[in-house]
């Protein structure tokens, strides 16, 4: 191979590599919730009307492994390219198709006869799969916040669909730029934002199940009823559970059809939503939310008997145990998080691997490592806020250290960029003007034609985690 051919595959390797480990910014902070409950047991009577024992037709098996994804983003007022976006915050529910196990019933359907004294006179029963299947979740304490978006809605059986849902936020910041690259230094790049749409394609398929929404003001519920007519005849009862039809003397066949009862009613169910809550801008109060995965296995009996010419097969009861599988979730809407400026890290260009730290209200420099008390954001006022709590502005001191103090518009709360030098608006009486200096891991202000050089700093756009 030619030097030539060699280093340009060396190059092209480098620009895909490059290219590949590049993580857009996006300041949308995603975790997953599991609702876990394994070893569920289904037991019930045998028998409607007698005592013949009973049977668990979940054989301790049955389980609920649901993941949640939680997304929590803040959206800035943009109205570019003809697409609003609202200056509000908001938190995601979603399950889609990467949720988990599932929920897993039995192994299989059981039916069996219990009392038996000829073919025209039994009792049977047939169990062991889902009556329904539910999803909720409703705030229960804090704030309230209002329901933005929801889905599925009403559907009947068989809905077999791919839907691709979401929302559009307006983000602050320049469009397409990566994690580590620069952020945010002047006034119109701080107020300019660009739209960010965050799409979810769900694929549905209810098969046997039709989708009752229930959701009711900030509670979303959505449950996935069985709807088969299960009867062991073409001229039985049209409903789930009204079987009756005749059949010829000494027939033998049970009341309900075991064929009919497909698997997603017993060896696996995936629930699929998506819930949209939405606060206000200015609220910072925290929200506990209750989530709860639901699933109620059912039995159902039967009867034949004589009549006349003929015998009768009737469904005679339907037992079901409801499980509900719950987890708490609380939203911090003060968090730091939910800020509107880009977020960035302050770090020294001099240093390998140096960053503006806060701790205990003062400020320093320390390895960088990606925590919110090494976040901050540049506002339209010039100021830079910490991520380490609500409110909070970097801010010189009158002896040249600092730290951080409630957000005011004094001007030694005022930061400016010139090239790669950080310089403080603070005012002192000597006319002095004031940029950031760091030796041996102090920081403070000196003045900008002091002997000593002030330090290189970039704003580093931060992952959010």
């Amino acid at each position: 191979m030619s030097k030539a051919l060699l280093s340009f595959v060396f190059i092209s390797y480098i620009l895909f590599f490059s290219q590949a480990i590049a993580e857009p910014y996006i300041p949308i902070y995603k975790k997953g919730v599991y609702i876990t409950k394994h070893g569920l047991e289904c037991v019930f009577d045998k028998s409607f009307k007698a005592d013949y024992g009973k049977v668990d037709l979940c054989n301790a098996n049955a389980s609920v492994d649901v993941r949640f994804e939680i997304a929590q983003m803040r959206s800035v007022f943009n109205n570019a390219n003809g697409e609003s976006t609202e200056n509000k915050k908001y938190v995601s529910f979603i399950v889609g198709d990467n949720s988990g196990a599932g929920i897993h019933v039995s192994d299989r359907v059981v039916q069996d006869h219990t009392r038996f004294t000829s073919w025209t006179e039994r009792d049977d029963f047939i169990g062991g799969f889902a009556r329904e299947y539910g999803i909720s979740v409703e705030p229960i304490a804090g704030y309230t916040p209002s329901i933005y978006k929801q889905f599925p809605l009403n559907e009947n059986k068989n809905y077999q669909h791919r839907d691709t849902t979401g929302f559009t936020i307006g983000i602050n910041g320049s469009i397409n730029a990566d994690i580590g690259e620069s952020g945010p230094r002047f006034s119109p790049e701080v107020s300019g934002s660009y739209t960010y749409t965050n799409k979810k394609t769900i694929v549905y398929n209810t098969s046997d199940y039709k989708i009752v929404n229930l959701t009711n003001h900030a509670k979303f519920e959505v449950k996935y009823v069985y709807d088969v007519n299960l009867c062991n005849s073409t001229l039985g009862g049209q409903g789930l559970y009204d079987c009756s039809w005749k059949d010829v003397l000494w027939g033998s066949s049970f009341v309900h059809d075991l064929k009919k009862i497909n698997p997603v009613a017993y060896a696996n169910f995936h629930p699929k939503m998506e819930l949209i809550y939405e606060a206000p801008a200015d609220e910072i109060g925290t929200t506990h939310f209750e989530i709860t995965v639901s699933v109620a296995p059912q039995i159902i009996y039967g009867n034949v008997s004589y009549d006349g010419f003929n015998q009768k097969a009737t469904a005679e009861l339907v037992n079901t145990h409801h499980y509900l599988i719950k987890a708490n979730v609380v939203i911090d809407w003060g968090h730091p998080l939910f800020e509107p400026e880009a977020h960035v890290y302050l770090q020294t260009l001099e240093s390998n691997d140096k960053c503006l730290t806060v701790k205990n209200e003062k400020v320093f420099l320390s390895q960088c490592n990606g925590n919110w008390n090494q976040t901050w954001g540049l506002d339209n006022y010039q100021r830079y806020k910490s991520r380490s709590g609500h409110d909070l502005c970097l801010t010189v001191q009158d002896d040249k250290s600092l730290s951080i103090e409630q957000c005011s518009f004094a001007m030694n709360q005022k930061w400016y960029w010139e090239g790669e030098q950080l310089l403080s608006r603070f005012i002192d009486g000597s006319g002095e003007q004031y940029g950031l200096n760091a030796s041996s891991d102090q920081l403070n202000v000196v003045p900008v034609n002091a002997e000593k050089a002030l330090t290189r700093f970039m704003p580093a756009l931060a992952k959010i985690d």
